[in-house]
């Protein structure tokens, strides 16, 4: 049976540019990458639709040279690829995040990931 789906699991619609550029929300496209970000994160029983949402934000991150978002939804989808018992795949995701973020000098999530990698071998 599917899950309930509520205010945050529904489509946001995808407003044109000019619509951006009149109501001052350049930001927005941003805005609705972290939301897709943090509702793959949402979704640890549901591995699948988490890795869904999550690859959906990557690509924009990586798009717009976010480093650091971008490392940070690698280690949401290491999570995710991990649940759905697919070690190697979540490997190469923590592996890159780990790059990315010590590029960023994001040290604080470094021993996560250090842990979470040691769950893929």
């Amino acid at each position: 049976m599917p899950a309930p789906t509520g205010a945050a699991e529904r489509e946001l619609p995808e407003p044109g540019q000019r619509e951006l550029q009149l109501r001052g929300h350049a930001d927005l496209p941003r805005a609705r990458a972290l939301l897709r970000r943090h509702r793959g994160r949402a979704l640890p029983d549901q591995p699948e639709r988490a890795v869904e949402q999550l690859e959906r934000a990557l690509t924009w991150f990586r798009q717009h040279g976010d480093h650091y978002n971008t490392a940070r939804t690698l280690t949401n989808l290491a999570e995710a690829r991990l649940a759905q018992g697919r070690p190697a795949e979540a490997a190469v995701a923590i592996d890159e995040a780990l790059v990315l973020l010590g590029r960023e000098n994001a040290v604080l999530h470094l021993p996560f990931l250090h842990a979470l990698r040691e769950r893929t071998t």
